[in-house]
């Protein structure tokens, strides 16, 4: 009973996404499943304490550091990456970097972050007013200002077109 109160007390602090990270880091690890302080229920997506009796706060939060640090990643990172990856992808990082920095001290694990797909931004997607686009300056069809289109949703305004020249 008192490591689930450990356990509790870590959950509150960190969050469940911690206990992912713990699991695929003794996945990745190789901990033997009588030594893991979390329990991996992959086909349910179900991350939970384990019955160890010499789980503490302390082996918890050391173990999700260690998982942090393979993963490249901080705290305020975790809930981001873990609604990101599956359980199987957070331990195969983990389990590739820990190769490396076991066959090189000095290796600086690579973050996660970097196998995220992220939006490729141009400098038309960034624009908030067509005025300002090549087209409209060229003489092309006026349209309703994105940022007076969003604001009319917001606050009731309606959209100020812009004139061709």
């Amino acid at each position: 009973m008192k490591n689930y109160m450990q356990a509790n007390r870590f959950l509150q602090k960190y969050g469940p996404d911690a206990f992912k990270i713990i699991a695929a880091y003794e996945e990745a690890a190789d901990i033997p499943p009588n030594e893991r302080y979390a329990n991996w229920y992959g086909d349910y997506g179900i991350f939970e304490p384990s019955l160890n009796e010499e789980m503490t706060y302390d082996k918890l939060l050391s173990r999700y550091k260690a998982g942090l640090k393979y993963l490249g990643i901080i705290h305020e990172q975790a809930k981001s990456v873990c609604s990101r990856f599956l359980s199987e992808q957070l331990a195969e990082h983990i389990r590739e970097q820990l190769g490396r920095h076991n066959a090189d001290a000095e290796y600086r694990p690579t973050s996660i972050i970097t196998k995220m797909d992220t939006p490729e931004f141009t400098r038309d997607s960034l624009r908030l007013c067509p005025c300002e686009m090549p087209q409209m300056q060229a003489g092309g069809t006026a349209e309703p200002c994105l940022f007076q289109k969003n604001k009319e949703k917001r606050i009731g305004y309606k959209p100020v077109y812009h004139r061709e020249n």
